[in-house]
């Protein structure tokens, strides 16, 4: 993809890789931050799950943006399926976890019913990976799922200062026709897709559009990593993310 952000473009990868916890921020170098977050990973799961690193990772990687599955989850881990959802609770209630929900409207269409998972803070994520530099994130498959954590809390956490009644959810349709993210505020709806490259997608762009319409938002954008905005098709534009910064729809 062309014509990456240059500016900032280095804090912003190195909030990505360390995440969002205080504890992590406040460590200096590397492998002081990895320490730390290895601390706050066995913190939250001291007395939930002990699957081995390779399974939580794996689990890790199969799951992070994906559509939540207890019963496959509880498989990779060697859980239970009542333990999976016990502790996936206990995630979301120290806010490590989210559940994203799909919009739920009768356009007469097969529309995925699971929520979608995220570990909110790529640092956590990054380290249950081993994933140790930016570099190796680059090449990992986490790459985009990762991205798409990091843009996505960016923005709920500035939606729910700006407007604390909306609720936020994703649209799936059985076509494959998606939205990463939908805010409806009241009677307004507004859909959003990430993408880890810089967004220029066409395809992506007619099948948001298609959601738009399915669900009544008033807008749609894509997000991506290519500087500046403009229209890629009626009704849906494209954003960089430094231009996400202080953005709501």
């Amino acid at each position: 993809d062309d014509a990456i952000v240059p500016d900032g473009a280095r804090r912003r990868a190195g909030a990505i890789g360390r995440g969002g916890h205080a504890g992590v921020l406040r460590a200096s170098g590397r492998l002081s931050c990895r320490r730390r977050a290895g601390q706050l990973v066995g913190e939250v799961i001291r007395n939930g799950l002990r699957p081995p690193r390779a399974r939580r990772a794996s689990a890790c990687e199969e799951q992070q943006g994906g559509l939540f599955n207890a019963s496959n989850l509880g498989a990779s881990l060697g859980v239970s399926y009542h333990t999976v959802q016990r502790y996936v609770d206990i995630l979301e209630q120290t806010f490590l976890a989210r559940r994203l929900t799909p919009y739920t409207r009768n356009v007469g269409k097969r529309l995925t019913k699971a929520p979608k998972f995220y570990l909110r803070d790529t640092g956590l994520l990054h380290h249950l990976l081993n994933v140790g530099s930016l570099d190796e994130l680059a090449s990992h498959p986490i790459r985009g799922a990762s991205w798409e954590t990091f843009v996505l809390e960016d923005l709920l956490r500035r939606e729910r200062l700006a407007h604390p009644h909306a609720t936020a959810h994703f649209w799936r349709t059985a076509t494959g026709d998606e939205a990463d993210l939908v805010l409806e505020r009241g009677d307004h709806r507004f859909a959003v897709e990430i993408k880890a490259g810089s967004g220029r997608d066409l395809d992506a762009a007619r099948g948001l559009a298609r959601c738009a319409t399915d669900i009544g938002a008033a807008r749609a954008w894509i997000v991506g990593q290519a500087r500046g905005n403009e229209p890629l098709v009626a009704g849906v534009a494209r954003r960089g993310f430094d231009q996400v910064i202080d953005w709501l729809p």
